[in-house]
């Protein structure tokens, strides 16, 4: 969604008919993680001619590598035309060379629906919050028996005052494990009955052979004796997109669980809002804060870090005690620019909550005095990855300092050192990729090896959250 977040904003504050597929399904190897989109919005200019039309549509983003976008783009294009909103599912490549199918072998649903202020009457919070980097979720109505609610959106984040503070009526704090421990420890009828799906407005289309269609029995939907958030009323702007029962209780509960924790997640429930039902399903794109990634130390390999760190998606800062070399017109593509001793400047933002799980520290600084300090802060503290540069030397006499002042042998064990990967990268451009691709790694669980000397999917989801399944195979969500 960050992708074709400014052209949307553009069409939607112009008033131009646009539509997003989004991928709310994943299975084997896709190539794109659920919540990736793909904007389709025409030209609303003048004709070109009497036989050619406007001029081309707006194309924006993508659902997969590259090989269902030209058939999704008719699906879209129907939408736009007055089609109702509604389900797409992609899978393995039939033989007819013409026929749209993913030659990876996996799966991917795609959920179709146009958007425009109505729908989507948040969009310019939205759009301020994801500029601002503000943790936020957006919920979509995947499913409804109402078939005018089908394509909402709805924005949960602190910046939107009609959300209430009184989420669970009590003062214990929500977050996603709390809920899924309530949905697992709720209980739940045995043997329920099995349900046939729920008509969707446009018929599913299943681009794929037929060994992989899944057309059997539809899941028995355990029913939620208890519906969270009961009693609570709800807003009149979660009315407006979800009705008027208990659900807008139970999506706000799942909602701000998810706030922050860049999950994204499609659950359903019940017409009343009990957990685990089929009749309604709501995707949720939880949007974190973009991950951190801290240089201590300047040289020509922090300037490289900075360009790639950033188009990779970090916010990058660099730190350095000295301010002749530590300027923003050296490093402009970093968010910040500070001039301190690297392990004051970590013991500050650890104390104000602005390092975690996610974030990388990468010690640049070839400097003992520099270095140890810094490492003897960053090793204790709960980062997603901690590197320091060096030769293998330089890393065996960091090593020793760092036990006499005080690391275990278990704090030092989350120390990558020397850093990267092995990639024989000379220059400081490649070393940056170097550093830049173990980080990657372990972030998602990759091992670093050449995909041609392993076996099995391509796309990892080590270190990520399991896809769900496709929304018309939903299981019940119970935990």
């Amino acid at each position: 969604m960050r992708d074709v977040l400014p052209v949307l904003a553009a069409r939607l504050a112009a008033g131009q008919p646009t539509a997003l597929a989004t991928v709310v399904g994943t299975f084997r190897s896709a190539p794109r993680p659920v919540g990736s989109v793909m904007l389709v919005g025409p030209d609303t200019g003048p004709d070109t001619g009497p036989d050619i039309g406007p001029g081309p549509d707006t194309v924006v983003g993508s659902v997969s590598g590259g090989c269902v976008e030209g058939a999704l783009y008719e699906e879209v294009r129907a939408v736009l035309g007055g089609a109702e909103p509604g389900f797409v599912r992609y899978g393995v490549a039939a033989d007819d060379a013409f026929a749209a199918g993913l030659t990876c072998g996996g799966e991917i649903t795609v959920f179709v629906s146009t958007v425009d202020p109505e729908s989507f009457p948040d969009w310019r919070l939205f759009t301020a919050d994801i500029a601002a980097d503000r943790p936020t979720v957006l919920a979509t109505v995947l499913r409804h028996p109402d078939p005018g609610l089908v394509g909402r959106r709805l924005l949960f984040s602190h910046s939107e005052s009609a959300v209430r503070d009184d989420l669970t009526g009590s003062d214990s704090p929500v977050t996603y494990e709390a809920v899924s421990a309530l949905r697992r420890n709720a209980e739940v009828l045995p043997d329920a009955p099995a349900k046939p799906a729920v008509a969707e407005p446009i018929a599913t289309k299943h681009h794929q052979a037929p060994a992989l269609l899944g057309n059997g029995p539809v899941p028995s939907p355990a029913k939620m004796v208890t519906p969270l958030c009961s009693g609570q009323s709800p807003s009149l702007r979660e009315v407006v997109a979800f009705g008027a029962s208990d659900l807008p209780a139970a999506v706000r509960q799942d909602a701000w669980a998810l706030l922050g924790a860049e999950h994204t997640r499609t659950f359903g429930y019940g017409p009343g809002g009990e957990c685990g039902g089929t009749e309604v399903q709501v995707l949720f794109q939880a949007f974190a804060p973009k991950p951190r990634l801290i240089l201590l130390g300047v040289n020509d390999f922090a300037v490289s870090l900075t360009e790639i760190g950033a188009s990779l998606g970090y916010r990058v800062t660099v730190c350095d005690a000295r301010a002749i070399f530590t300027t923003p017109q050296r490093f402009p593509s970093a968010d910040r620019t500070v001039v301190d001793w690297p392990h004051r400047y970590l013991a500050a933002e650890a104390a104000v909550g602005r390092l975690g799980s996610r974030d990388a520290v990468v010690i640049l600084t070839h400097d003992l005095k520099f270095d140890v300090p810094a490492l003897c802060c960053a090793l204790r503290l709960d980062l997603g990855y901690i590197g320091a540069m060096g030769s293998r030397r330089t890393h065996d006499d960091r090593t020793r300092r760092l036990l006499e002042a005080g690391l275990t042998t278990t704090e030092l064990s989350r120390l990558r050192s020397p850093i990267g990967l092995d990639l024989g990268a000379r220059t400081p451009q490649q070393t940056a990729i170097s550093i830049l691709a173990e980080i990657i790694a372990d972030r998602h669980g990759g091992t670093g090896a050449h995909l041609s000397d392993l076996d099995g999917d391509i796309h990892h989801t080590t270190g990520r959250p399991a896809a769900d399944p496709a929304p018309d195979e939903l299981m019940p969500r119970v935990g």
